[in-house]
């Protein structure tokens, strides 16, 4: 019976590890929070694009990556969601994808981004998983944008002038 234990700890140690391991080396930004809004997870990709450590943001509302003027509007569709995914019976998943918006940068700088959000309730638990991307990024091979040059030309000339160098 203890060597049965012992492997039940041993498999979820090395679960965590290779969890740690896939949310550390992913390519795109990775938050996570809890239906109370603050940060529960910040990855290295979220910490190059908005400029903060994972220990700065963790236990912070996620509303400090967001310009204020959203902030009203968020913390509504928040909350519905919050809201739906509670009154589902069981486990139950939401999912919003090809959403986009206005990222605020630690330096006060805005930058575009598209996000993918997933609401998660498990054992009567709610909360959020965004992966974010920024569509001014360049690929490493050959520095060519990930949008088609039309929608780069035009996401570039709605933001102002001091954004658009940001790497």
């Amino acid at each position: 019976v203890m060597s049965g234990s012992i492997y039940d700890v041993t498999v979820r140690q090395e679960a965590l590890l290779r969890s740690r391991l896939i949310l550390d080396s992913a390519g795109i930004a990775i938050i996570m929070c809890g239906n109370d809004g603050k940060l529960t997870e910040f990855n290295p990709a979220a910490e190059a694009m908005f400029g903060y450590t994972r220990d700065e943001v963790i236990g912070t509302s996620v509303e400090l990556l967001m310009q204020s003027s959203v902030r009203d509007k968020h913390k509504a569709a928040f909350q519905d969601a919050v809201v739906e995914l509670r009154a589902a019976k069981g486990d139950w998943v939401v999912t919003r994808t090809g959403l986009s918006g206005i990222g605020l940068h630690k330096d006060k700088t805005t930058f575009p981004i598209y996000l993918g959000m997933r609401g998660i309730k498990y054992n009567g638990k709610v909360e959020f998983i965004a992966t974010l991307k920024d569509p001014l990024a360049f690929q490493p091979d050959g520095g060519k944008p990930l949008l088609v040059p039309r929608v780069q030309r035009q996401l570039q000339q709605s933001l102002p002038l001091s954004n658009r160098a940001r790497k």
